[in-house]
């Protein structure tokens, strides 16, 4: 149990210290200035389009909790009218139409 709260932890730390790594290396990449050593140039470079992949999968997953929310609401306000008159309408609808 030590052990797995351990790893969690340290999990933990190692997501921090990413996030602010990621954010170091995007500031570099764009306080840097444009003349540097070639090797500095190259990290600038990886920076800037890590910080655009960051970036672009951030607004997908917006975009994905969004889409969830929207289908969250579709499941409900069946549930919902279910629980207000007592009983299913597209299922008796249905029943009618098939029977």
């Amino acid at each position: 149990m030590g052990d797995a709260l351990a790893r969690a932890k340290l999990a933990s730390e190692e997501t921090t210290l990413q996030s602010q790594l990621f954010r170091c290396a995007a500031q570099l990449s764009v306080q840097a200035p444009v003349t540097t050593i070639p090797e500095a140039d190259s990290i600038r470079r990886s920076a800037n389009l890590l910080s655009v992949r960051f970036h672009d999968l951030d607004q997908k997953a917006k975009d994905t909790l969004a889409q969830a929310a929207d289908v969250e609401g579709e499941v409900k306000r069946p549930q919902e009218s279910i629980h207000a008159t007592g009983f299913d309408a597209l299922l008796a609808a249905a029943q009618v139409s098939v029977g």
